[in-house]
């Protein structure tokens, strides 16, 4: 508990997974209203069903793309950040194991 209050253990990866998955079932409840006519999108309202249905289709398909590209550049970012942070802190006792064996 201690190392989630004062911000050493990172909380911030599952807090991405938790949005991640999130926007993918809003993009899926998106596409499959606008597919059934059930949300009104107005750039679609004069168009054809068919293709509501091909524009449904590839808005989620492309948003759940962008979505875990989103997801893979945060976490990275994170996982980037604690390996810094593990590395500043190995450098630091090395250097404290090298001043008392000197």
């Amino acid at each position: 508990m201690k190392s989630i209050l004062f911000l050493d253990a990172v909380l911030s990866t599952k807090i991405v997974t938790l949005a991640y998955w999130l926007m993918l079932l809003t993009l899926l409840v998106f596409g499959v209203g606008v597919a059934m006519d059930s949300i009104d999108v107005p750039m679609l309202r004069d168009t054809p069903q068919g293709f509501r249905y091909f524009a449904s289709v590839a808005f989620t398909l492309l948003g759940a793309i962008l979505v875990r590209l989103w997801a893979e550049f945060t976490v990275v970012m994170f996982k980037i950040q604690q390996n810094t942070r593990r590395t500043a802190e190995l450098l630091e006792q090395k250097a404290k194991s090298d001043i008392h064996h000197n």
